[in-house]
């Protein structure tokens, strides 16, 4: 490498490192609370503050960044990054994600038998930047590694209630499944790589979409694509690697598993949009219509999968690991699309999908802090108890079957909107399907709250009059959730350009 290669280089790394600055914020941030959780134990809330004062620069620099920002894309460290539209929404979603994880996990009262939060800003501080690096990763290598970023720490949260012999094993489990689903992924790479000669997605965008090809190179690329998104479906928990994730929703702590629900779950989806946009040209040809058929595919079983999982479920972790598998192949149908109204769909739902899945965990921590477990048969007492509360549940329920006039319902309404257009109509039937499905759980934890005739044993009856109310905060937080979930179909539109403008530099 000459003196001017290295010079050129050298720029462009610190150009890069300029407007990369609320990424190492977060990086620099996440140091200083892990030290400080380390040699100043007596200053947890200290650390606490630190992690959310970050957090929320963060998120309002991204969300500003976003309204601010064109069509064009800037590409940084080299072409290794790719900050669009697209990165600057979800990045505002993984600061609001993260937030909501730290506040529960102040609140969560089973969280003060373990020291898991004694690391968990800096954890936090550390996922939200691979998070944010995954839904920027402008190549092969910092695709493995920004997904990396986001698993090892995750594994390390899951395992942290080190007295209770399930965490540790669904954390190994998540390990175990990790680690080869990284495998997966890096085999993808390796073919991917192979046949292109090139790491970085716009020359691997271009070869793909500009080459005719032999069979031998379409065999490789098959190959790729298929073991690229084996490798990211554990992230996304989609079939068929979806079977970690009930049970370690169930074990993990309870803010940890709100975290796991949508942040990682998210990247992985965008990180699947940059990948589909290298293999799938936008003009129709045979080899997109086999990416369609394929991701139709595994959406129907995904939902199919999920919803039937959740028939059976008396905990409400497991209830919602399941519903978040059908969720995952609801969001699948609508990018099976593979057009710009299925990939503005998917994205609007993400959104929706935040503020439905936090608030009903807010509600679920509330339940486990006042009966200690998180039974759906406790969800009678609540209605006894707490009758707004339960009110407010009902209406996430009610969302996330995606009933109107609820936000799920717009959500829904755009991806089969997408789908039907599209004319997959086979896909829009299951997906139909699992919605009535979908209907039959969330219903009964509502036919349990208030119309069991089962009364009250003297234990819920013991413990909830012990307990007394919810914290000012909790409560704060939950109706801040619902207010968009129940109001947002008055006044749409707004977020839906938002989502527009964040997704018109994505090309399927």
């Amino acid at each position: 490498m000459g003196d001017g290669a290295v010079m050129s280089w050298t720029q462009n790394n610190v150009a890069s490192f300029l407007q990369f600055w609320p990424e190492s914020l977060l990086g620099l941030s996440s140091m200083v609370c892990l030290l400080g959780s380390a040699f100043a134990k007596n200053k947890k809330i200290f650390w606490q503050f630190l992690c959310a004062l970050t957090l929320l620069v963060y998120g309002a620099h991204s969300a500003i960044s976003l309204v601010a920002c064109s069509s064009s894309a800037k590409v940084l460290f080299l072409g290794h990054l790719r900050v669009d539209g697209l990165s600057y929404l979800l990045q505002v979603i993984f600061a609001l994600i993260s937030l909501v994880t730290l506040h529960l996990s102040t609140t969560h009262r089973p969280s003060s038998e373990h020291s898991y939060t004694d690391e968990l800003p800096a954890f936090l501080l550390v996922l939200t930047l691979g998070m944010a690096m995954m839904v920027s990763s402008n190549s092969l290598l910092m695709l493995f590694l920004s997904v990396e970023m986001v698993s090892i720490p995750s594994y390390i949260l899951v395992g942290m209630k080190r007295s209770d012999v399930g965490s540790g094993e669904a954390g190994l489990k998540y390990l175990l499944f990790g680690a080869f689903a990284s495998g997966l992924m890096l085999f993808g790479i390796s073919f991917l790589f192979g046949a292109v000669g090139s790491v970085d997605f716009s020359y691997v965008a271009g070869f793909l979409q500009n080459t005719v090809f032999d069979v031998q190179t379409k065999i490789f690329l098959g190959v790729s694509m298929i073991f690229l998104i084996a490798g990211l479906g554990y992230k996304m928990a989609i079939f068929p690697s979806h079977m970690w994730c009930p049970d370690v929703y169930q074990a993990a702590p309870t803010p940890i598993t709100t975290f796991l629900s949508v942040g990682p779950k998210v990247a992985g989806f965008a990180l699947l949009i940059r990948i589909l946009s290298l293999y799938v040209s936008p003009v129709p040809t045979p080899w997109t219509l086999s990416v369609q058929a394929l991701l139709s595919v595994l959406a129907a079983v995904t939902m199919t999968i999920g919803n039937v999982g959740a028939l059976a479920q008396i905990k409400m972790k497991r209830l919602i690991a399941y519903s978040s598998i059908a969720h995952a192949g609801y969001i699948l149908m609508g990018l099976s699309a593979l057009n710009l109204d299925g990939l503005q769909a998917a994205v609007f739902y993400f959104v929706v999908y935040f503020f439905m899945n936090a608030g009903v965990f807010y509600i679920t921590v509330w339940m486990e802090n006042h009966y200690g477990s998180d039974e759906i048969h406790h969800f009678k007492a609540l209605a006894e108890h707490s009758p707004i509360l339960m009110a407010v549940m009902a209406i996430f329920l009610f969302s996330l079957v995606g009933l109107p006039p609820f936000a799920g319902f717009l959500g829904k309404f755009y991806l089969f909107a997408a789908v039907v257009r599209e004319k997959l109509y086979i896909l829009a039937i299951i997906g139909a399907i699992n919605t009535a499905i979908s209907l039959y759980y969330y219903a009964k934890i509502l036919k349990i709250a208030y119309f069991s005739q089962t009364p009250l044993n003297q234990e819920d009856q013991s413990e909830t009059l012990s307990v007394g109310k919810p914290n000012l905060s909790m409560a704060v937080m939950t109706f801040l959730l619902a207010f968009p979930v129940t109001f947002l179909i008055l006044k749409w539109k707004p977020l839906l350009t938002v989502v527009e403008l964040a997704t018109k530099s994505i090309l399927f």
